[in-house]
């Protein structure tokens, strides 16, 4: 994963060549909660952010936001459908 970091920092393209996946995969490789409030990224713990990382998410802070916002809508549809269908079951 760091590893990951340098060779898209290092290349010619920077990090042109990654995409808000993979910054979200690093976090989770790197054991970092994302979250999307307003026109900001919030990640936690902060100590165990890298330089490289913070950098990658300021750079595909945008699409990364889509994405996080895109998961919350997703997973709140899934919670109403699966609270619709407890209640139809009882």
């Amino acid at each position: 994963m760091f590893f990951r970091l340098l060779f898209h920092q290092r290349t010619r393209a920077g990090y042109n060549t990654m995409n808000a996946l993979e910054v979200i995969e690093i976090a989770q490789e790197l054991r970092i909660s994302l979250r999307a409030d307003g026109e900001y990224i919030y990640y936690r713990p902060v100590e165990a952010a890298l330089p490289e990382f913070v950098e990658a998410l300021r750079y595909h802070k945008a699409e990364t936001m889509a994405l996080l916002l895109a998961c919350v809508e997703v997973l709140e549809r899934i919670n109403a459908t699966g609270s619709a269908r407890a209640e139809s079951a009882t």
